[in-house]
Formats: structure tokens, sequence, C-alpha cells
């Protein structure tokens, strides 16, 4: 039995699984496909054999990426190897979901600090769950680069902190969004 991926499993699903490997039927083997270990519940993570899969280097990604995308370009294959971290399964779904584009918007949208729009956007991402996944793992990648663009610790601090506790707040929301089946138009 293989699923892909564990750490996008709702907390039902989570609890079926674990159940699952206390009391594994016979002559069957589970492969559980994670991306975020963080996002796997340690019972389940204590109960398994971990095997890392390193993603593929930067020449590899594009060679994939231009055979598996037609009229792919540079430009796009870096913005996709950078918000994917060079995983092909993300970067193919990124890429389906026109992330790119949405990144830029998520941008735009955030620096003007356009509430209307902001929640118009939502709105449109929530309709489609995984539309919603491209923009998790976007706004994720997002504030990752906003801390990359912070000066040092001692001189940005306050800036730092100000960042990861809204990315804390983020990450929150994202969760009880999926473990509760909570209305992603409501969070």
């Amino acid at each position: 039995i293989i699923i892909d991926a564990l750490d996008d499993l709702n907390r039902n699903s989570n609890n079926a699984i674990l159940k699952t490997l206390e009391e594994p039927p016979a002559d069957v083997f589970l492969f559980l496909i994670n991306h975020n270990p963080a996002k796997v519940l340690d019972t389940i993570k204590s109960r398994c054999r971990l095997i890392k899969i390193a993603n593929p280097e930067y020449t590899d990604f594009k060679e994939i990426l231009t055979k598996n995308i037609e009229g792919i370009n540079e430009e796009e294959i870096k913005i996709l190897a950078k918000i994917s971290d060079n995983s092909i399964g993300s970067a193919l779904e990124m890429y389906n979901y026109n992330a790119i584009d949405l990144y830029e918007q998520i941008g735009q949208l955030l620096a003007e600090d356009n509430n209307k729009a902001i929640f118009d956007l939502a709105k449109i991402i929530s309709s489609n769950e995984g539309l919603w996944d491209v923009f998790e793992k976007l706004i994720i990648f997002y504030l990752h680069n906003l801390l990359l663009s912070c000066p040092h610790p001692c001189a940005g601090g306050n800036k730092k902190e100000r960042i990861f506790i809204m990315a804390d707040k983020i990450n929150n929301l994202f969760s009880a969004t999926k473990n509760l089946n909570l209305d992603k138009s409501q969070s």
C-alpha cells in the first residue's frame, strides 16, 4: 500500500493509519510518503522505518521539467526550483496551478495591504483543494524569503520576531483547517 502524501492527511485519516500500523495485516507493506516530517504524528513516525530520498540537483530537475512541461522557459524553471526545493512532484503541481503568477500576486497584495483583494483571492483559492495546498506552500515560501531579506538578527531582531510570530499563526491556521476539516474560506 502506498500513501502519498502522509503529511496531507487529516486527523481522522492519521488515526486510521495509526490503527493499521499498530495491528498490521500479514504480508502487507505500507509505504508512507511525506514531504514535511514535522507534520507527521510522532506516534506514526515511531512505528516506521525512515528512508530519506533527496530531491534531484538543479541540472536533473531542469531536464525532467523540460521533458514534462512543453514550452517552459529557464526563468520559470528557476522559480519552480526555488519554491519547490527541487521537488519534481511539487514543481509539476505548482506549475499546473500557475503558482508563479499566484506567488507574485500574493506578494503584491501583501505589499499593498489590500484586505479586500486578499479576501477575494482567498475565496477563489479556498474553492479548490489542490490550489489551497499550493497556496499554503507559497505562503510558507514567501515568509521564508521575507526572513532571509531581513538584516542581521541583531539589527533587525524585531522585524524577524514579527515574521516568526506571523508565520507561527499562519501555520497554526493551516494545521487547524486541515486537521479539523474546517471550511478553508473561513481561515
